[in-house]
């Protein structure tokens, strides 16, 4: 009986983890791209978007030491977990961004201090987060250059208006939409 009931449990996971993916199932074919803007945490909403996504692009703080953590969290358990649950490998993590607050060479400087530390750790537990925080890394060409979204985009106050960057701000829409050409349409 506990064997059944563990399995009850997993279905009615997964048929609630799928509920948006399903929900977008219809949009998908009338759509080039169907963004999907999700809380930085492992709750409800960030699951369903997550299970329902095809790429993921992570936006992080360069001035906050939880948000980098956070972001190396869903390479490192989020997204993998998610991988399984589709059994597709989707989503494809793409690389980490910072998401446009104004940045000093100090806080820079200090950011990357800190991603050094989370590297080093998750190396630890065999997980190479090198390419999602350094994509133009390599051996011959140590570019620790991040992406990152000018300040003029209006990203990270989004969540606190409640409503998506790209409804709020066309400058956040446009960027993304570039982000996306610059990505998929190489």
């Amino acid at each position: 009986m506990l064997a059944y009931e563990i399995d009850e449990a997993k279905i009615k996971q997964e048929i609630r983890i799928n509920a948006l993916y399903k929900a977008l199932e219809k949009l998908r074919f009338r759509y080039d791209y169907i963004l999907i803007d999700n809380p930085p945490n492992w709750r409800i909403f960030s699951q369903l978007g997550l299970y329902a996504s095809d790429v993921v692009l992570i936006p992080t703080k360069h001035n906050n030491l939880f948000s980098l953590q956070n972001a190396a969290t869903t390479m490192k358990q989020f997204i993998p977990e998610t991988q399984a649950w589709k059994g597709d490998g989707t989503p494809v993590p793409l690389p980490i961004f910072f998401n446009g607050e104004k940045m000093t060479n100090p806080q820079l400087k200090a950011a990357k201090e800190a991603i050094a530390e989370i590297l080093k750790s998750s190396k630890k537990e065999n997980f190479n987060l090198l390419p999602y925080f350094f994509p133009r890394w390599s051996k011959a060409r140590q570019d620790t250059h991040i992406l990152e979204i000018p300040s003029y985009a209006n990203i990270a106050g989004a969540a606190f208006a409640r409503i998506p960057a790209v409804y709020r701000d066309r400058t956040a829409r446009d960027y993304y939409k570039n982000l996306a050409k610059e990505y998929f349409l190489k």
